[in-house]
């Protein structure tokens, strides 16, 4: 016992503070000169990584430890007999490095990212971000009805609050109101045909009409859609943004192979 706790006094006493600020830059390096593929890469690692410690199983994983050791002190073996405690603090600065260095890339290269999706997934995207101030000057048609599915999706699981939305959209049709004031399944009921009503719209406003064999016809518009999705991720919550890019990111490469 007395010769495993001079171990781990001496693997603390190995990573000086001067040691430490160097490590972090070294690591700050390494990041910079990767892909935007490697980053991703590292990002999902670190996602397994939070996972496994999430169900309860820490963060005394070899690898992690090996791999963090290299990163910062080009020593694999420098965490193998670190407290959890300092191996989550050189995590934690890892994670949040390597956060900003993939969100810095994917900026560097969104469009092109968004170029990889097919429209099935551009529109899914629509449902996990608000209509941005540019996109909704933009496209004000679109943003009209992507607001409103935004809000109906929202509702979509409490039926009280199911009810109360759509009690004030339809307050003008006294017909609808008794039925939305009815029962649960009269109200979901209603609910869905609304869903699927927006859901018409906007696929309606990302059309466009072409000429074929002499006839007019309404196709979806992909230059559009790709532009207004792009606008709104832009735009997006600063919070949430972090999170969007990530996993349009992860979308995007998956797509590519």
């Amino acid at each position: 016992m007395a010769n495993k706790n001079k171990k781990k006094q001496e693997a603390k006493k190995a990573i000086a503070p001067g040691a430490i600020a160097m490590g972090q830059k070294n690591v700050e390096n390494i990041l910079n000169a990767q892909s935007l593929e490697e980053l991703v890469n590292s990002s999902r690692y670190i996602d397994s990584v939070n996972e496994s410690y999430e169900q309860g199983k820490g963060y005394y994983n070899p690898s992690l430890r090996k791999n963090l050791g290299s990163l910062f002190y080009g020593d694999p073996t420098i965490f193998s007999e670190s407290g959890e405690d300092v191996v989550l603090d050189h995590l934690e600065n890892y994670s949040e490095k390597l956060n900003k260095a993939l969100i810095s890339k994917i900026s560097e290269n969104l469009e092109d990212l968004i170029g990889k999706l097919d429209s099935k997934n551009l529109i899914n995207y629509l449902y996990h971000v608000q209509p941005s101030k540019s996109a909704s000057e933009k496209y004000k048609d679109i943003a009209s009805v992507h607001k409103e599915l935004i809000e109906l999706n929202a509702v979509g699981k409490d039926i009280d609050s199911m009810r109360n939305y759509l009690a004030n959209y339809y307050k003008e049709d006294s017909v609808l109101s008794y039925w939305i004031n009815g029962s649960d399944e009269s109200t979901k009921k209603i609910y869905e045909k609304t869903v699927q009503l927006k859901q018409l719209e906007l696929n309606i406003a990302l059309t466009k009409i072409i000429e074929k064999d002499e006839k007019q016809e309404r196709v979806l518009d992909e230059d559009k859609l790709r532009d207004y999705v792009t606008e709104c991720i832009k735009g997006a919550d600063e919070k949430i943004k972090p999170y969007l890019y990530k996993d349009l990111a992860y979308n995007a490469l998956s797509k590519s192979k």
